[in-house]
């Protein structure tokens, strides 16, 4: 991006709106996933330890917390970018970078994902780079 031409940049927009859309659907799909399971399922009373670890087991259920870090990482990288010379009127990047922020604000309600220290150190992270580079709240 920093030696190629204002021309050829034009068509890295559509890519950018597609990879910020793709991004957005990666975090917030697993979320209200999670946040569907967390309401009709209610945890049986008086179980401890080992009966929910087996209980997890045995349901086969998926821990997206991975999938979460690898595309907040992701998403950093694409904010660190200089995204003023694709998007050439602010609105327009304000609108990209409101692609990658929106799910950062639906991890962020979540208490369960606030409670882990990696995810929230990510989510930090994130806010910090677009806050600098962006400056889009």
């Amino acid at each position: 991006m920093e030696g190629e031409e204002q021309d050829t940049l034009k068509d890295h927009t559509e890519f950018f709106e597609m990879y910020g859309f793709l991004l957005r659907w990666a975090v917030t799909a697993p979320e209200s996933r999670a946040a569907d399971k967390a309401t009709t399922t209610a945890a049986p009373v008086g179980r401890k330890g080992k009966g929910k670890a087996k209980a997890a087991a045995a349901s086969g259920s998926w821990d997206s917390t991975t999938h979460l870090l690898v595309a907040l990482e992701t998403m950093c990288k694409v904010l660190k970018l200089k995204l003023i010379r694709v998007f050439v009127t602010t609105s327009k990047r304000d609108t990209c970078v409101s692609l990658f922020t929106k799910p950062v604000y639906i991890v962020l309600e979540s208490e369960q994902r606030v409670k882990v220290t990696n995810v929230r150190i990510h989510l930090f992270r994130f806010l910090c780079i677009a806050v600098k580079h962006h400056y889009v709240f």
